[in-house]
């Protein structure tokens, strides 16, 4: 029988069944940068490794399109979060082949986005644009059989203009209909400042002046900020050439992930500044992709016994109740 000291004992204790959100946070930055690069670096791969099986399943519904696949991603992570699952939904009420055909006209690709989207319901009488997106839809709709979505509720709450949902559609819009191959564009463009320029377009020139139907607004450009930019990259881009490259045994590919990653600027979000206040210095997106991976499958799961921060943390017998104050940490 191995014995265990009651030291031990007590701090896994802690760790696993502690209420706090990082209940080793006080230990985190004794723990020598080697270790924690190295644990980072597995645990980048391991978000990637994630990633790649949720692209494989769509793959399955698409028949192994990569086109098809790429398509509802990319219109997921255009929901930026608060509207992911609404434009998931979206894209899978429109098939990327409709799309193709009309790829040579971005009001046409507008028409069939917002009209599936339930946006081009209403009666404005004092917009032209509207009124003729509006009639487009109801030709591609017939064309299509389409059925526009229903019980869908595009969110605007605590968001800035700027990221409307109507204003994400028009850039998504303006996106995918620069090619009829989107993925195989993207598979082109082996620098990483060659892909920023893929997504950073402008939306059409009614956008330019609206953030919503009907309402005029100042003339600003809409396209993607640079966050959002970034943000479609780590969680686009970055995981289809990862798959792609593992599923064809095509090593530039998935040599070429990566390193975009840690191109980019560290994300900033609540994880991220959970684990900077904790004494993790992250230089890049791809060591924050590896913070999240930490939190969610591991701090959130409470397998700290199997994540080398918390196994180092015990095996150097640190006592978490010398201080009654870290209860509360």
């Amino acid at each position: 029988m191995i014995h265990v000291s009651e030291k031990v004992k007590q701090n896994a204790d802690f760790l696993l069944f502690s209420d706090v959100i990082l209940p080793c946070r006080s230990q985190l930055g004794n723990i020598p940068k080697q270790w924690t690069d190295t644990w980072l670096t597995s645990l980048g791969i391991e978000r990637l490794e994630r990633k790649t099986n949720d692209i494989y399943a769509h793959l399955k519904r698409f028949n192994n399109s990569w086109d098809d696949t790429f398509y509802v991603l990319l219109a997921r992570n255009f929901g930026f979060g608060l509207n992911s699952d609404e434009f998931e939904r979206l894209a899978l009420s429109l098939p990327y082949s409709y799309i193709r055909k009309h790829s040579d006209n971005l009001f046409q690709v507008e028409a069939l986005l917002f009209g599936q989207a339930g946006m081009l319901e209403e009666n404005l009488e004092n917009d032209d644009y509207y009124f003729e997106l509006q009639r487009e839809y109801q030709f591609l709709k017939k064309k299509f059989m389409l059925k526009p979505l229903e019980d869908v509720h595009f969110k605007k709450l605590r968001t800035r203009p700027q990221g409307f949902p109507q204003v994400r559609i028009a850039e998504l819009a303006a996106v995918i209909q620069q090619s009829d191959r989107l993925f195989s564009a993207i598979l082109e463009k082996e620098d990483p400042l060659q892909l920023r320029m893929f997504f950073q377009i402008n939306a059409s020139e009614y956008w330019q002046t609206h953030y919503s139907f009907g309402k005029p607004s100042k003339k600003i450009s809409k396209s993607l900020g640079d966050n959002s930019l970034d943000a479609i990259l780590i969680n686009s881009v970055v995981p289809l050439l990862f798959a792609y490259g593992k599923q064809n045994n095509i090593e530039k590919y998935t040599d070429r992930a990566i390193p975009i990653l840690e191109a980019l600027k560290p994300e900033k979000n609540s994880i991220v500044r959970e684990f900077r206040s904790a004494g993790i210095d992250m230089e890049n997106a791809f060591d924050t992709q590896a913070a999240i991976q930490l939190y969610r499958e591991y701090c959130q799961k409470r397998k700290c016994l199997f994540c080398r921060f918390g196994h180092r943390i015990l095996s150097n017998g640190f006592h978490y109740f010398s201080d009654s104050s870290m209860l509360n940490l």
